[in-house]
């Protein structure tokens, strides 16, 4: 894979996990225009035009460049409806989804079904958790 790529890639990647809060910016020392880092600003930062980018970016990684960062924060959104017990609306809203009714059709579309309906099949309700945390010997 061409290392250009691979830096967008990682850009995207960082840009679309990073949680829109001033203290996560503090935390880690970047400034809102860093995280919020154009498409032809990461190209310009590898050396490429974005146009350019765009193309070599689909060829090797097999989506453009938005679709890439939108699956990536669908991949965390999965892991988090799975793995926790936090309102959707919730996770959407640390994803930095400001509209209720956008996160679930931009989900369905990477998932082919809402966020409350994966978590349903995902998540082991508490109920069997709690019934599998108990020690046996009844």
């Amino acid at each position: 894979m061409d290392p250009r790529v691979h830096e967008v890639m990682q850009m995207l990647r960082k840009q679309a996990l990073t949680p829109p809060t001033v203290n996560s910016h503090a935390a880690i020392g970047e400034s809102e225009e860093e995280q919020k880092m154009s498409l032809e600003e990461m190209a310009l930062k590898v050396d490429l035009s974005e146009s350019r980018m765009r193309v070599l970016f689909k060829s090797q990684v097999g989506l453009p460049p938005n679709q890439y960062a939108i699956k990536q924060k669908m991949k965390d959104a999965a892991r988090e409806l799975r793995d926790t017990y936090k309102r959707v609306a919730n996770i959407a809203a640390d994803l930095g989804y400001e509209s209720n009714s956008y996160f679930p059709r931009a989900f369905k579309k990477v998932y082919g079904m809402t966020p409350t309906q994966y978590r349903k099949l995902h998540q082991q309700p508490s109920e069997e958790k709690e019934e599998n945390d108990a020690p046996s010997g009844r």
